[in-house]
């Protein structure tokens, strides 16, 4: 009898054994999973085909919350100080309207970009 309860101690530290790798296997799988979905299969997020005055009407034209997440600011607030700018003497010049020259800046302000990098935004 005392051989039976050993044995069935030993299946039964066997199967706690297999639950824990089981237990384990799936974690591991969890986290390839999430790694693969966060890093591997990437969509385009920002896929305009837009540049230039195109691209900042389209941002001040569209959603207020994608203005705010490129301009750290509200719409209304972009407009104001672009306004607020041009009372105080800025220009748009011949290849940069006044909206695209304080989107610039507040992209890389508030992004923290390099000049070369804004060309992908």
């Amino acid at each position: 009898m005392d051989n039976w309860n050993e044995q069935s101690d030993h299946t039964r530290d066997e199967d706690e054994e297999d639950d824990d790798i089981f237990q384990k296997a799936i974690f591991v799988a969890a986290l390839v999973g999430e790694y693969a979905v966060n890093h591997l299969c990437k969509e385009p997020c920002r896929t305009s085909e837009l540049t230039g005055h195109s691209w900042v009407q389209e941002i001040l034209q569209g959603n207020p919350t994608r203005c705010y997440e490129m301009f750290r600011m509200e719409k209304h607030v972009f407009n104001l100080l672009c306004t607020e700018l041009v009372e105080l003497g800025l220009k748009s010049s011949n290849r940069m309207t006044v909206e695209e020259m304080v989107a610039m800046f507040l992209v890389a302000v508030g992004h923290g970009c390099f000049m070369s990098s804004l060309s992908c935004l």
